[in-house]
């Protein structure tokens, strides 16, 4: 699951550096170009230069808006799938947490279940643990406790049966 988030992220990384030697690669091309240029017009007329030079800044900035418009254009068409992954990656985890979350209820529901008292019966609590009859002392004050009541009792007498 994050395996793929992480390897998906990775290839994206990768593609954006390649991306980016490419556009280095055209730039210095571009550059080179334009130092060539350069020592052309310094022969010519300066109005022919500056038409020269207005006609190959217009060129190159038409080249290097393309180059950013399919640059964006990539990165948009990698996000619905960014997006979906993402999603199938949560819904796989939260139907994961969900079925967890079945079984530690069914679980707890038979947990509970197996330490019910039986009916018409109750568990004695002295200093808030469950205790044995035979643990408690004539004067001591404890508690009694079924499944829906709880009494508070002093010990008055006691003996064995």
């Amino acid at each position: 699951m994050d395996v793929d988030k992480q390897e998906r992220l990775r290839e994206i990384e990768q593609k954006m550096r390649q991306l980016d030697q490419r556009m280095r690669t055209i730039l210095s091309l571009k550059i080179h170009d334009f130092k060539h240029i350069a020592a052309l017009l310094a022969q010519q007329t300066p109005q022919r230069r500056m038409e020269l030079l207005s006609q190959r800044i217009e060129k190159a900035a038409r080249g290097f808006e393309h180059v950013i418009r399919m640059k964006f254009y990539k990165k948009e068409s990698l996000l619905p799938k960014l997006f979906q992954s993402f999603d199938n990656a949560i819904a796989k985890a939260i139907e994961a947490k969900e079925h967890r979350l079945a079984l530690l209820e069914q679980r707890l529901q038979t947990a509970l279940e197996s330490k019910k008292l039986p009916p018409a019966s109750a568990q004695v609590i002295k200093e808030q643990k469950p205790v044995g009859l035979g643990e408690v002392k004539v004067g001591d004050r404890v508690r009694l406790q079924d499944m829906d009541w709880e009494v508070e009792v002093e010990i008055v007498s006691k003996k064995p049966l």
